[in-house]
């Protein structure tokens, strides 16, 4: 005999309920897995909406250099808009609602790469302004101190973000463009990312030492465009009267911005990366692993694989990385894709 559950049965009985048993015990434990998961689910969709629909719940207090930031970026945004509505540059209000002028076309004569349309949304709000000058500020960057920008055409809106941090921290700027430009970038060949800084030098919004433009793309040399988009890119550049970044070589052309923008010399104390141009971020694919934000370790490849991010490196000179928006977002409380406005709350 035996008792199973205060139940007394008989040997030739265990053969007979055992299987139910099994069933209800697995059936019992069942449901309280599914009950588990089901209110982890609910707690998750609820945390998610939370955040959707509280645009405030991550926002923290701006202090005057953030706060002076955010206007001087909205003040570029509206200078770029207005230009584009004067010079009747037709924009598609479907993926640029607010005909910022900064979101590209998904695809053009000049487009290097595939880019995502919520990460370029992203990078247009007035709020990544704020997080440089935390960016900046974390890593001791004071006022008077020299930095070096380079960025690709990829996102516009970092560079202004980028710029305008500079400008409230009272920082000076060497900047290198690459034309370059990933999907819904600065990918029009009448809005060139050297256009866009054009129209911001010539409003009085900058000031910063442009110190070298290249053609971007593949080989930092426009590889696999079409020649009259080549040609016409090029006269662009030179006519624009800055000094024109074009190497044999990859390597030779990450020689020259190491130079001209003061990594090779260690005039600059920081560097800040935007984009993926092939001259700044190198060849290799360890790049993808670098944290977005101020770097804190980063592999070294091969010499023949490296950019200008690591002549930086291997010199010292501190490095703010910007390609993983969705990282830098998530890291620095900065909303997805917000089509909608472009002003701080």
């Amino acid at each position: 005999f035996c008792t199973i559950n205060n139940v007394t049965c008989t040997i030739s009985h265990w053969k007979t309920i055992l299987p139910d048993l099994l069933i209800m015990r697995k059936a019992k434990l069942n449901s309280r897995s599914d009950r588990i998961i089901k209110i982890l689910g609910l707690v998750s969709f609820t945390f998610l909406m939370v955040i959707i629909l509280s645009p405030g719940l991550f926002t923290r207090e701006l202090n005057s250099e953030q706060a002076e930031a955010i206007e001087f970026m909205e003040e570029m945004i509206a200078s770029i808009s207005n230009h584009c509505k004067n010079s009747n540059l037709e924009i598609d209000s479907n993926i640029d609602p607010n005909l910022s002028g900064l979101i590209g076309l998904e695809w053009t004569e000049m487009t290097s790469t595939l880019g995502h349309l919520d990460a370029k949304r992203t990078s247009i709000q007035a709020e990544m302004a704020a997080t440089i000058v935390t960016l900046l500020t974390e890593a001791m960057v004071q006022k008077g101190d020299t930095i070096g920008l380079a960025c690709s055409g990829s996102f516009p809106g970092l560079m202004l973000a980028c710029l305008s941090a500079s400008k409230a921290l009272e920082i000076n700027c060497k900047m290198i463009l690459s034309l370059g430009s990933s999907s819904y970038g600065a990918n029009r060949m009448d809005l060139t990312v050297l256009d866009m800084f054009a129209i911001l030098r010539d409003k009085g919004l900058v000031q910063e030492s442009l110190v070298g433009v290249s053609l971007g793309g593949e080989q930092d040399l426009g590889v696999g465009w079409d020649l009259p988009v080549i040609l016409h890119l090029i006269d662009k550049i030179k006519q624009s009267g800055y000094p024109f970044i074009r190497e044999e070589k990859l390597s030779m052309s990450v020689e020259k911005r190491a130079e001209l923008i003061g990594v090779r010399d260690g005039s600059i104390k920081l560097l800040i990366n935007s984009g993926g141009a092939m001259a700044n971020i190198g060849t290799s694919a360890t790049i993808l692993k670098v944290k977005p934000g101020l770097v804190s370790k980063m592999r070294m490849p091969d010499p023949d694989q490296q950019g200008l991010v690591h002549k930086a490196w291997e010199k010292e000179i501190k490095l703010i990385h910007l390609l993983f928006i969705k990282g830098l977002a998530l890291e620095y409380g900065i909303r997805w894709d917000r089509a909608g406005s472009l002003h701080a709350e």
